[in-house]
């Protein structure tokens, strides 16, 4: 088990996935200090999902909240791009791979997990299907292809929603690929920003995770998202709740069926 210690950044409702980009405004100082300390020493930090919760009201009786993070997340390097008179600042994390937290090992200035290096198949493609994903990258956009592929093992939960979404995985392939290229087409209206965009897309899991983290609009599914291991699986989640080819317009009885899904592991820990 690979461990580090990382500085701890949590954002309500975003999650974070593993080779992708994400652009965020710092305006706390202890934050801000954080990136700071993170982009002059070269340290990665870990971005989690931040659950927002309710506390009791303080002594004079003003409402109270607290942030906790998901116990998964991922690592990523920052870079500061522009800083603002009285310490905001603009960044981007660029992520690296999936982490588990493990331990806080510092509270302040600003707060430090031990966390796990989380490895395999959604995290390195290689084992999955090594050079037998195809990605051209053409004038309209961008097409991805799959040759044929050793087959996988999915989970319980993968393989019941693929019964209700019969595509296999060449057609949902294709099918996210097709959606992320048009919300990309709509919402980038820079030429030059979506080549840039679309030669980055250099593998299979840059789409899946792209897709699961702009393209999903329920943070929770998201995070289950973050948090499956198989690519394919994930695919396959994917292929389900945009079946009807509808960016954040995810299928409702697939949501629910993945939240009940989780519901009951998470009893069936619990009880054991």
């Amino acid at each position: 088990m690979a461990c580090i210690n990382a500085p701890l950044l949590p954002l309500p409702n975003v999650v974070f996935f593993p080779k992708t980009a994400l652009p965020i405004y710092v305006d706390t100082p202890s934050y801000g200090r954080m990136i700071r300390d993170c982009v002059m020493n070269g340290l990665p930090i870990v971005v989690c999902m931040a659950y927002i919760q309710d506390l009791p009201p303080d002594q004079h009786g003003l409402a109270r909240q607290q942030l906790r993070p998901a116990i998964i997340g991922s690592l990523g390097v920052p870079y500061i791009l522009e800083e603002y008179p009285g310490g905001a600042m603009k960044v981007l994390i660029k992520g690296i791979t999936r982490a588990r937290l493990i331990s806080p090992t510092q509270n302040l200035p600003y707060p430090i997990y031990k966390v796990e290096i989380l490895t395999g198949s959604n995290c390195d493609t290689d084992h999955l299907c090594p050079p037998q994903f195809a990605f051209q990258v053409g004038g309209q956009g961008a097409t991805l292809s799959r040759a044929s592929c050793p087959s996988q093992d999915s989970s319980p939960q993968a393989n019941a929603l693929e019964n209700q979404n019969p595509k296999g995985i060449d057609g949902q392939l294709a099918h996210i690929n097709n959606i992320l290229e048009a919300w990309v087409m709509m919402n980038v209206t820079n030429s030059e920003e979506r080549k840039a965009f679309f030669s980055g897309l250099e593998t299979t899991e840059h789409i899946a995770n792209y897709v699961s983290m702009l393209l999903i609009r329920d943070f929770e599914i998201r995070q289950t998202l973050l948090e499956t291991d198989s690519l394919l699986d994930r695919i396959h989640l994917l292929g389900a709740l945009l079946r009807d080819g509808i960016p954040l317009k995810e299928d409702r009885e697939v949501v629910g069926a993945i939240k009940q899904f989780e519901t009951l592991e998470r009893l069936a820990r619990a009880a054991n």
